[in-house]
């Protein structure tokens, strides 16, 4: 990992024997080092859990996370076994929160946006298919849109919206571009998923 990577991470959240992946970009802003990827991972999978398992039932578990370095390219997978925290009860496996980052190409034109999906969320955060507290998701948007400072021997990554360009077609890798993240939010009502994963982490 060095300065200037780009970084696909995915975090795995398990419930009720489902997967769900949150799946976000990331650029390398500064690398301090000497910690390992493994441990920089490892710090960023405890900070991000930290800032969501507020809103997650005790039913939601972070089962792995994954990442993928698009430059060099390396994959490290490493496995947290972090819980959520709340006794309540959770959603269905397909019945997900959508937190949405929005960028711009320079700060100007047309806005990209990046969608992540959370499962595990507590039943008592919503009614009748509505977010009616925003408040436990708030630290969790703050991640997906601030730069993320990692450790005194560590990396500082800055949060992306990947756009795609062009589609490879048989044989051939889409073409992307990534730009910086200017804000992230919140969508009130839940979504279905339309598929079911299984065994991601393996």
């Amino acid at each position: 990992m060095q300065v200037a990577d780009i970084l696909s991470i995915q975090a795995v959240v398990n419930v009720a024997s489902v997967d769900t992946v949150m799946g976000s970009f990331w650029q390398v802003h500064a690398f301090r080092g000497p910690d390992s990827d493994e441990a920089i991972i490892d710090q960023l999978a405890t900070d991000l859990w930290a800032s969501i398992d507020q809103a997650l039932s005790d039913t939601a578990v972070f089962s792995c996370i994954k990442m993928v370095n698009l430059t060099t390219p390396a994959k490290v997978v490493r496995f947290p076994n972090l819980a959520g925290l709340d006794p309540d009860d959770s959603h269905p496996p397909h019945q997900v929160v959508s937190i949405d980052s929005y960028a711009r190409d320079g700060g100007t034109g047309p806005a990209y946006r990046n969608t992540l999906r959370l499962s595990g969320v507590r039943e008592g955060l919503s009614t009748r298919g509505r977010v009616n507290d925003s408040g436990p998701f708030q630290p969790f948007v703050n991640f997906l849109t601030d730069r993320y400072i990692g450790g005194a021997n560590g990396a500082d990554l800055d949060p992306l919206v990947r756009r795609t360009t062009a589609l490879g077609g048989p044989g051939l890798s889409d073409t992307y571009t990534y730009h910086d993240v200017e804000y992230s939010a919140l969508r009130d009502t839940l979504r279905t998923l339309r598929s079911r994963r299984f065994r991601l982490c393996v």
